[in-house]
């Protein structure tokens, strides 16, 4: 919607200017984008997801990489960009840190932030994750974008016997934890740091409905939210 107020303002001053006898960007203004056709998953379906990551071996990089999505809500490439110096302690709290280093990217400033691990969230094991981190080389998954993808979304597929209409998907699992924290009354704010969201509202109205947050608050707002949701 930025590049469509840009091209309206070119498309004004061509008409000012006697080169178009009209403009063309009427009409053209988004009102989603492509994230909001995801559903969320259900607590049945989240559930079943974690039943079955937690039946995979303690080295399995699938384990620990479907886990990560259910219980920090990661988009697929920050989590496929991990590395063993992203999971770490943060005023005593383990987190995985989400950032620029080393070459990785990220889709927007606010998307880069630490977001707590619940350990005993639907089972998951911190203990475990952490040994499994600390076995790894420098990178915790080692497939490239689409590869990781496709083996992600497969399993999901294959456990929760989804549609092929990609309504829900490996992205669904953010829409999943932002309602979590919505039906927690999580406050948006703390939301946003989680999900890693740069508008006032935009956490709740698309995914569940300033100021970093403190690492505990975030903390709390997640033992809350996964506590409801069990």
């Amino acid at each position: 919607n930025k590049l469509m107020t840009r091209l309206s303002t070119v498309m004004d001053w061509a008409v000012n200017n006697g080169y178009l006898t009209k403009g063309f960007d009427k009409g053209l203004k988004l009102s989603k984008d492509a994230d909001s056709s995801r559903e969320a998953f259900s607590q049945d379906q989240v559930k079943a997801l974690m039943a079955y990551a937690k039946s995979l071996p303690v080295d399995a990089w699938q384990r620990w990489a479907l886990s990560l999505g259910v219980i920090t809500g990661t988009r697929i490439e920050e989590l496929r960009q991990l590395t063993k110096a992203d999971v770490k302690q943060v005023g005593g709290v383990w987190v995985i840190d989400i950032n620029r280093n080393d070459g990785k990217t990220a889709k927007t400033k606010n998307a880069l932030r630490v977001i707590p691990l619940t350990d005993g969230a639907y089972g998951f094991d911190l203990q475990a994750f952490r040994e499994f981190v600390d076995s790894s080389d420098s990178r915790l998954f080692k497939l490239g974008a689409g590869q990781f993808s496709n083996v992600l979304n497969g399993a999901l597929r294959d456990v929760l016997s989804l549609n092929a209409d990609r309504t829900q998907t490996f992205h669904s699992l953010r829409h999943s934890l932002a309602g979590a924290l919505k039906a927690a009354e999580v406050p948006v704010g703390t939301a946003e740091s989680i999900l890693g969201h740069a508008s006032g509202s935009i956490s709740y109205d698309l995914y569940g409905a300033g100021s970093a947050v403190a690492i505990e608050r975030m903390a709390e707002a997640l033992v809350s939210a996964f506590r409801m949701a069990l």
